[in-house]
């Protein structure tokens, strides 16, 4: 009790320029503010739990209206300095902060959501006199608390609600940082109360991911399409290009994969007559492993039915999250004006690597010297193509290179050759190139959509050229799905697929730099003192 007791003579001495003779002084550690603050509570539970009747943890208590209620219902109609004594209401939240006038004297804000209100508690109004330095003694900063008082204006012209009785519903023990002080990067994400409690950035982040995947829900509903849940986890990984994550099934004695994309699974509900079905669902800056995608199917369409629903969606979303159709997006210093009100730039991906190359592409990029062709380009332009090479791989690089950096405004890259788009459905008089898109905007990709390989052989075909590529080291390429082939046997409709990025298109709209801002608790990287005999470092990324 030695140490409680020093602690006690340390918190009681009024630092300079703080607001309160209780508060806790900064210069302590967490561990010993704790440790105050929880004999501060003893104490006032001790004298509130008897004599007063209001014991801490309380939930007998029932509120007349929110904050916004309380301003929107006297805000217009309480003049200066007037006080409606007839009317008595009670209010909850949270307290954002804590001001001394004197002894008989406090003003709190009170904070819930978006709204808050100044408590002006004075001696005066107060119905138990004895409680009330016992109570503005003990709160604080962070506290949840229930106000029963008048409505009322400052001289200022600040509404207030003028307490005849608190009580303190459920208190804040542990110190929480000042407003906008919590930087630090990991301990945001790996304590994201404190995040939201203090950062009003990050809660506006995660109000408009919400608002985003709203957006999109009634975009598609609106449009007939159902939503179908699908197995997160399988026998197989697949439905696009990734290294996927295993983990061992106990109850099953076998492997399991992470899905990767629930394409396969959608694709086979179509093929089962559900013509519009859709699917909400490595760790770096625009990339974490578990993400959230929004992926339909819509039979009896093609990549370009698919691109002007997509114009329509951005737009659409674009519009119920800022109230306009432009946002202002910064790259590398300089500020753009998106604009999603205009038609979409359509860039074909072999011709405009072509011309921005002035070099001229392989014509079969499944012959023996594709590689040592693209190569030798990728050499003559200085882009540097690490193992293993693919075609794949030789392009994709080639693409992020060339193309992705004029892609500021919303631009479609189209018609990828067959190599990229294992999936894809080839183009009738460009054999070699696919009915493919993908979405670019500030030069980052947001969606992947594509007219639908519906032939079962030639499916076949595709996986088997996919197997090969994985034998020479492209751990993303996809794994062969029999079960898959024999679906489409059953006859799959033309169909347009579609994928978009939800997190990566919420940090454009939120100006966020990562991913980890847009996702409530991301997957963060554990000290190697966290980590488990039985955790691996295994994992993938999306491409």
């Amino acid at each position: 009790m030695k140490g409680i007791h020093h602690l006690r003579a340390i918190c009681l001495t009024k630092p300079k320029h703080f607001h309160h003779r209780f508060a806790i002084p900064q210069r302590l550690s967490s561990t010993e503010a704790v440790l105050v603050r929880k004999q501060q509570l003893n104490e006032y539970k001790e004298k509130t739990g008897t004599k007063f009747g209001l014991p801490l943890y309380d939930n007998r208590y029932k509120e007349d209206m929110s904050i916004a209620q309380f301003r929107e219902k006297f805000d217009a109609t309480i003049q200066n300095g007037q006080k409606l004594e007839d009317q008595i209401i009670s209010i909850a939240g949270r307290i954002s902060s804590k001001r001394e006038a004197s002894k008989k004297l406090f003003f709190y804000d009170l904070t819930r959501g978006d709204s808050q209100l100044q408590i002006m508690s004075t001696q005066q109004f107060y119905t138990d006199k004895d409680h009330y330095e016992t109570l503005h003694s003990t709160m604080r900063r962070g506290d949840i608390v229930a106000v029963r008082g008048i409505p009322g204006k400052s001289k200022l012209g600040e509404l207030s609600i003028i307490p005849l009785e608190v009580k303190i519903l459920s208190p804040c023990i542990q110190p929480l940082p000042e407003a906008d002080h919590l930087t630090h990067t990991d301990t945001r994400f790996m304590k994201r109360h404190l995040d939201l409690l203090t950062n009003r950035r990050s809660r506006d982040t995660l109000i408009a991911r919400s608002k985003v995947i709203t957006c999109v829900r009634d975009f598609f509903t609106s449009r007939g399409f159902i939503e179908m849940e699908t197995p997160i986890l399988g026998a197989k990984a697949g439905g696009a290009n990734a290294t996927p994550f295993v983990t061992q099934g106990q109850a099953i004695g076998d492997h399991l994969f992470l899905r990767i994309a629930p394409e396969l699974y959608l694709k086979q509900l179509v093929i089962g007559g559900m013509e519009k079905v859709r699917r909400n669902e490595g760790v770096d800056a625009t990339h974490n492993p578990e993400f959230t995608t929004c992926e339909f199917y819509q039979a009896y369409s093609d990549y370009n039915d698919i691109m002007d629903m997509t114009q329509e969606l951005l737009r659409d979303i674009v519009g119920k999250v800022t109230g306009g159709s432009t946002i202002t997006v910064e790259k590398n210093g300089t500020p753009h004006v998106i604009d999603f009100s205009k038609n979409f730039a359509r860039f074909d991906l072999v011709t405009k690597l072509e011309e921005t190359m002035n070099e001229k592409l392989p014509e079969n990029f499944n012959s023996a010297d594709c590689v040592t062709d693209l190569l030798e380009i990728a050499h003559r332009k200085g882009v540097y193509i690490p193992k293993p090479h693919t075609p794949a791989r030789i392009l994709d690089k080639l693409v992020g290179h060339f193309i992705e950096p004029l892609c500021i405004q919303p631009t479609f890259i189209m018609n990828h050759p067959l190599c990229l788009s294992p999936l894809a459905k080839s183009i009738p008089d460009r054999p070699q190139c696919t009915e493919r898109f993908e979405l670019f905007i500030n030069e980052a990709e947001y969606c992947n959509a594509y007219s639908e390989l519906n032939d079962p052989e030639e499916q076949r075909v595709r996986f088997r050229q996919q197997a090969e590529d994985k034998k020479l080291g492209d751990a993303d390429s996809q794994v062969p799905d029999e079960e898959f082939c024999e679906a489409l046997e059953c006859a799959l409709p033309p169909t347009g697929g579609f994928g978009l990025g939800v997190d990566r298109f919420v940090m454009l709209l939120t100006g966020s730099e990562s991913i980890k801002e847009v996702i409530p608790f991301p997957i963060m990287k554990m000290h190697h003192s966290q980590k488990s005999p039985t955790q691996t470092e295994e994992g993938g990324k999306e491409k």
